[in-house]
């Protein structure tokens, strides 16, 4: 576990903060004792950035877990070759060696919990060494990205369908490691994890109430100053911020299902829409080199090399079989090309994508034409709780939720509503259209799929069936032999 602390220790230190930098000039490597750094206030601030860093590492979100394999899970690009390097993994062929390759990777997010619950463990003891705003930001975010990580980790590797399986509540689930150490932890109950996810969610949101990110007309106006002298506080939407925990927050609750959690997921979304910065783009906060609508990203990772990386996403020549991106066929269906006020004029299609080679490659994550290289990577968007509201909203009332999708195809310039006669089932068809449209290239929508158990699903071979087998990657085999894990 050590180990572990100094990679992401080491990783941290790429952000340029003086004091890791300084402790590094002066002590060997394999002397650094995690106690010595987190010491100071400087040092859980390399500690945290450390963490963002790690997050935005390419086995991470950086690459594989938003446009590369999580969507390839998804089957949001052509259907690839036998040559390709994803072609198990596409299939879910997941004990072929080819495709543990990506579905053991994600397991190293507890390489990242490792040193976010080292910190935790020390930031309590060293709170004398904190002005009072910055321990409360930075353990409330501490916090946060615990629950975020666990929460994906159980997303990739937990069951399918929980909120249709009341059986699953007491069935373990994946370890939820809230300790610094080198014992095992042991799973918990479904019930029990989400238990601990909503505890770090609530004891984060209180913390971040000091977030400058969050309304306090009491505040007065130079109440940061002396705390942000070093922009700590800069660019809150590439931090896990207060409007970020409740996104979280709406995640959870929606995941969980039943009618109490789904209404806590709305309320949670609509604190998001209403009082966050985030907000629908619109012809004030967007154009068109603004191809990820960053005016609606709640939380972005800051991904310097994501350029590079993106380079996956490519049609190119038919001889590139690792080349990621839709064939036209399937473009055309998905964003309804065939309808000149739906499909024809949604900003998605016109500005997302680029039509070359085989098919259209997604360019969300790329430089406009005579911009400079994108770094920032979506990892939520305020759009998603407009669906996510919405989905509660179908139950209760259904014209609220036609209200709220059409809000959003608006936004992307869709001109023609869903009608307000709709039935419950045409709206769901709508809303999982949206979610095939809105998230491209950024992992997501396999999640969904997976949520509502969707036993098939555009792009899934007919002779494949979505259910657990599917849905579900594989704990790594170590785990399961030294762990002794249960899936």
């Amino acid at each position: 576990m050590k180990k572990i602390f100094f990679y992401i220790l080491a990783t941290g230190c790429l952000a340029g903060f003086s004091s890791c930098k300084k402790f590094l000039d002066v002590t060997a490597s394999n002397q650094i004792k995690s106690e010595d750094l987190l010491s100071n206030e400087s040092g859980f601030k390399d500690a945290l950035m450390g963490v963002y860093i790690g997050m935005g590492q390419y086995n991470n979100y950086g690459a594989m877990q938003s446009y590369i394999a999580t969507d390839i899970l998804a089957q949001q690009y052509k259907p690839m070759v036998n040559l390709s390097i994803y072609f198990q993994l596409q299939a879910y062929n997941y004990q072929h060696q080819a495709a543990r390759k990506y579905t053991d990777m994600f397991w190293d997010l507890y390489k990242t919990i490792a040193g976010i619950n080292n910190a935790l463990t020390q930031i309590d003891k060293q709170q004398t060494v904190f002005n009072p705003i910055n321990f409360k930001v930075i353990k409330g975010e501490l916090l946060a990205l615990r629950a975020f990580l666990h929460f994906d980790l159980l997303r990739l590797y937990g069951h399918e369908n929980y909120q249709g399986r009341p059986d699953l509540a007491s069935f373990p689930a994946i370890p939820y490691i809230t300790t610094y150490g080198k014992g095992v932890t042991p799973q918990k109950t479904y019930a029990e994890t989400f238990a601990l996810l909503l505890k770090d969610i609530q004891e984060a949101t209180v913390l971040l109430h000091e977030d400058p990110i969050y309304p306090n007309t009491s505040r007065p106006a130079n109440y940061y100053t002396s705390v942000n002298v070093d922009g700590f506080y800069n660019n809150r939407n590439s931090r896990m911020n207060y409007y970020a925990v409740k996104a979280l927050e709406a995640r959870v609750y929606t995941w969980m299902g039943g009618t109490a959690n789904l209404q806590k997921a709305a309320q949670a979304a609509r604190e998001v829409i209403d009082n966050g910065t985030a907000k629908l783009i619109n012809s004030n906060n967007s154009g068109s080199t603004d191809r990820s609508f960053a005016a609606e990203h709640i939380f972005h990772l800051e991904v310097y090399s994501l350029a590079l990386w993106a380079g996956a996403l490519k049609s190119g020549s038919a001889a590139d079989y690792n080349a990621l991106f839709v064939d036209e066929t399937a473009f055309n269906t998905i964003y309804e090309l065939n309808d000149p006020q739906v499909g024809a004029v949604d900003k998605r299609q016109i500005v997302q994508f680029v039509q070359d080679g085989n098919g259209r490659t997604p360019v969300k994550l790329a430089a406009a034409p005579g911009q400079t290289s994108n770094k920032f990577l979506p990892v939520m968007r305020v759009s998603e709780m407009y669906y996510i509201e919405a989905e509660y909203e179908l139950v209760n009332n259904r014209e609220k939720a036609i209200q709220l999708l059409n809000e959003v195809r608006r936004s992307r310039g869709i001109l023609k509503d869903i009608p307000e006669s709709a039935t419950a089932d045409q709206v769901k068809l709508e809303l999982t259209k949206e979610y095939q449209k809105d998230f491209s290239a950024e992992g997501q929508l396999f999640f969904y799929y997976k949520r509502n158990g969707f036993d098939t699903f555009r792009g899934l071979p007919s002779t494949i069936k979505g259910d657990d087998k599917l849905y579900m990657l594989p704990y790594p085999q170590n785990e399961l032999e030294l762990g002794n894990r249960v899936q």
